[in-house]
């Protein structure tokens, strides 16, 4: 009942990397996957706990793009910087419900 999983697909198409439209990224897709469980402290208090991969498939994409990019020193441009193939995260949560105001009557 507290527990919990989190599964998705992001897909990517590709990308132009310059203004002419001559020079694309290509398309990529991404598999994530989270995990954890959630409790609960009286009736105010709430918390969560998880854990999650992403990038299950390890797929080779650009996590960020650098569009019309410059070479400097006669080296050639670098147009995107590569994602990190596989990467984990951990975290927790905790939220407090306050009463409803009313207004004095």
């Amino acid at each position: 009942k507290n527990y919990f999983l989190y599964t998705d697909v992001i897909w990517v198409d590709r990308m132009p990397m310059n203004d002419e439209n001559s020079l694309y990224t290509d398309s990529y897709h991404r598999v994530n996957l989270k995990v954890g469980w959630r409790g609960q402290i009286g009736d105010k208090w709430k918390f969560e706990i998880y854990a999650g991969l992403r990038n299950l498939t390890q797929q080779h994409y650009a996590s960020m793009v650098l569009v019309n990019a410059v070479g400097y020193g006669g080296s050639d441009p670098r147009y995107f910087y590569p994602a990190k193939p596989l990467n984990y995260y951990s975290g927790f949560t905790f939220s407090y419900k306050f009463n409803k105001l009313t207004k004095n009557k």
